[in-house]
């Protein structure tokens, strides 16, 4: 009978240890056995301030390559905790026409509710430290001629 006992939890505590050994050896790596990572963009931050001539209602996002989509939603709670009117993709395109996905970032313009500079700033603030988002500025109000 003891004998039966160990050989069951022999059996269960292989099971066991190849069942982590598989986990540990495939996680991360395709069927080729080749690791795949897709690095994220590097943040650009903007450096303006609030005496440049922008909009006080409009934030720009640039989302990184890695949540970019052709025509992809993006829904006001991946903005985190900022009120947002509504949100536009700059980039979107039809379906007829072809991009280069590898150089493709998604561009939004995002309607905050308030016109007001100061929570433009603070937008932007608290969108650069989302991770998916690799650029945030105002949308910049251009004046003159050439």
């Amino acid at each position: 009978m003891e004998n039966t006992k160990n050989g069951k939890f022999g059996t269960i505590f292989g099971m066991v240890l190849l069942a982590l050994f598989c986990v540990t050896f495939f996680s991360g790596c395709n069927l080729a056995g080749e690791e795949i990572i897709i690095p994220y963009d590097e943040k650009i931050f903007w450096h303006g301030t609030i005496d440049d001539n922008f909009c006080g209602s409009t934030v720009i996002v640039v989302m990184d390559r890695n949540f970019s989509g052709i025509n992809k939603v993006h829904h006001k709670n991946f903005f985190g905790n900022i009120e947002i009117e509504s949100i536009r993709d700059l980039t979107y395109v039809p379906e007829n026409v072809s991009i280069n996905l590898e150089n493709f970032r998604q561009i939004l313009l995002l309607t905050l509710p308030v016109y007001c500079k100061e929570n433009v700033v603070k937008a932007i603030r608290h969108l650069e430290k989302i991770i998916g988002i690799m650029h945030v500025s105002p949308n910049n109000i251009v004046t003159g001629g050439v």
